[in-house]
């Protein structure tokens, strides 16, 4: 189902998730995703490895299923909630920014 973009909201949330060990996915935090508007993820952009992204934590890490982004990029997600993603970095110290409007 398509959403409807809403005008702007008054505020945003935003905020960045690092993996401390490569190979092991994260899971983004419980931020919920107002109806009508979307989670913004991008790839740090000092990062040196690539970041992957999944629903869930086994897709993340899966090489089959994890969709891949290099520095400075990432998807805009239509999602519910924040948590319903999941970050691995191929490099410890390394990961997204993240942000949605309220």
């Amino acid at each position: 189902m398509k959403k409807t973009w809403k005008a702007n909201r008054p505020s945003w949330e935003h905020g960045h998730k690092t993996v401390a060990i490569p190979g092991d996915a994260l899971q983004l935090p419980d931020l919920v995703v107002p109806d009508g508007f979307a989670l913004v993820v991008r790839a740090l952009p000092g990062n040196t490895g690539n970041i992957y992204l999944g629903k869930s934590k086994a897709k993340a890490e899966s090489a089959t299923d994890q969709l891949t982004f290099s520095k400075g990029n990432g998807p805009t997600l239509e999602v519910s909630n924040a948590n319903l993603v999941w970050v691995y970095a191929a490099v410890d110290g390394e990961g997204v920014d993240y942000w949605v409007e309220q």
